[in-house]
């Protein structure tokens, strides 16, 4: 057995748990991602990757936090989580939400740094029948896949509304009106605002890795392709991934590098 085989009336019910247990939370204040620099180890053949990585966060509220909110995917093979002078006080291993209590509460405008390293590795198919998300050929991810988010996660509420009312969860949540709606978040992410991106990236040695920012540096080592990317401003809290056998068209037009990533069967 590869994996474990999830009904969907049992996947939303696992929903409606998360929304019953967690939902009271979702306004308790957390801290934001300020900067993250990630080392992402893709291993095509294997359909797995790995990631090492730190998030550079600060209290942005004007009160102290005490505890902290973290959702990862449970299916992940390994986590684990580097959180400075907090402990473990909660862990929902269903649904993936893990409380810390910081032993001293985070003070308004305090900074620290929270470190992580997360394995996943696809093992047969997924229980959709929808593609995953690493491959041999065509890997293609974002943070919101596989690296740590903060507090309650509304996107992973049941949208359908006869679904909801069987489980007694009532309406679906509409977007609030443009005249009323808060402005404390951007549209991508409620973790973070703008951030300072840098990565590394590798991958098997006759791929291509990506990563937004501009590349630094590629060199080879371990037998393995690595490419180093930095952006020179900040960026909004969403960046993706990608390793493939591409073919690479270049040209210039005036002074501006063009570049085509191409499949070969598609040229």
């Amino acid at each position: 057995m590869l994996n474990h085989y999830v009904a969907s009336d049992t996947q939303l019910d696992q929903q409606a748990a998360y929304e019953t247990r967690w939902r009271k939370f979702e306004n308790l204040p957390q801290p934001r991602i300020l900067a993250t620099d990630n080392e992402v180890q893709i291993y095509p053949a294997e359909r797995r990757v790995v990631i090492d990585g730190r998030y550079r966060m600060k209290n942005k509220t004007t009160q102290p936090i005490a505890d902290l909110l973290v959702y990862l995917d449970p299916d992940f093979a390994t986590v684990q989580l580097k959180v400075p002078g907090a402990t473990l006080k909660e862990h929902d291993e269903v649904s993936g939400m893990r409380v810390y209590a910081l032993a001293t509460p985070l003070a308004a405008g305090a900074e620290f740094d929270f470190g992580y390293r997360i394995d996943v590795q696809n093992r047969g198919f997924t229980n959709s029948g929808a593609p995953g998300k690493i491959h041999y050929n065509g890997t293609f991810f974002n943070n919101i896949d596989y690296f740590p988010q903060f507090g309650y996660q509304r996107g992973g509420e049941i949208k359908d509304r006869n679904e909801r009312r069987d489980r007694g969860l009532g309406e679906p949540r509409r977007m609030p009106k443009l005249e009323t709606a808060p402005r404390t978040d951007n549209y991508l992410s409620d973790d973070s605002d703008w951030i300072d991106f840098k990565s590394t990236v590798c991958t098997s040695p006759d791929q291509i890795a990506m990563a937004p920012g501009y590349l630094q540096r590629e060199w080879e080592e371990n037998g393995r392709r690595c490419f180093r990317y930095e952006m020179d401003s900040p960026i909004l809290g969403f960046w993706a991934y990608l390793s493939a056998d591409w073919a690479v068209k270049r040209d210039r037009w005036n002074d501006v590098a063009i570049e085509v990533y191409y499949d070969r069967k598609h040229p």
